[in-house]
């Protein structure tokens, strides 16, 4: 909502959902968009209802792994539509990650 001038050159944003009205949840969606056409936003989300309102080549997932000294690390994959073959033409990103088929869920 701010003018170009006085925007940042990057946005983090942690959950914006929590707290809101189910029905705003697409609003907060349209937002980041709009915003994402001038400058960088990252989201960090366990929404459905918020990863559903965006495309496969938006959305990045974080992964805990570790290897077999247990030392860990994090992990980040780009989706694509490529990757989630014909998962994508049945269902909508949301229902993908409480599938578990993106990855970013509960290990």
């Amino acid at each position: 909502m701010q003018p170009d001038d006085l925007m940042p050159s990057a946005i983090v944003i942690d959950e914006p959902e929590l707290g809101l009205h189910p029905a705003a949840v697409a609003t907060v969606a349209q937002l980041v968009q709009a915003a994402s056409s001038k400058r960088q936003i990252i989201v960090a989300t366990q929404s459905p209802k918020l990863i559903a309102a965006f495309d496969p080549q938006d959305i990045a997932v974080m992964e805990h792994s570790e290897d077999e000294r247990g030392v860990g690390q994090s992990v980040i994959k780009s989706l694509s539509r490529d990757d989630l073959g014909e998962w994508i033409d049945q269902y909508d990103l949301g229902q993908l990650y409480d599938m578990n088929v993106t990855g970013g869920g509960p290990q």
